[in-house]
């Protein structure tokens, strides 16, 4: 536990750099709610100003949770996978679809 509270806090770390706000705080410290927060563009483009090991920090964060969630969403039976690739030699209408 104290491994995933000391990467939340460099994460934290990482975005008050950046100067853009996560969750429901602004990183601008008084708790408001900033303009950037939820700035997509902007936190990409600020990205690109973090040090190289620091993207890679926040990238390796950002998979890591994606993971976590993703594991969560399948053991719960939540999870799709969305689009597949269904392999045929031929394609064969049976019936209209429903709907």
């Amino acid at each position: 536990a104290g491994d995933i509270a000391a990467m939340h806090a460099g994460m934290r770390d990482v975005v008050a750099t950046m100067g853009v706000g996560v969750g429901d705080k602004a990183a601008d410290g008084d708790g408001g709610v900033g303009k950037d927060l939820g700035d997509v563009k902007r936190f990409l483009n600020r990205i690109l100003g973090l040090t190289v090991a620091r993207q890679n920090r926040l990238f390796a964060y950002f998979t890591a949770a994606l993971a976590a969630e993703v594991s969560t969403a399948k053991s719960e039976g939540k999870y799709s996978e969305g689009v597949s690739d269904l392999p045929a030699r031929s394609i064969c209408e049976s019936a209209p679809p429903a709907g």
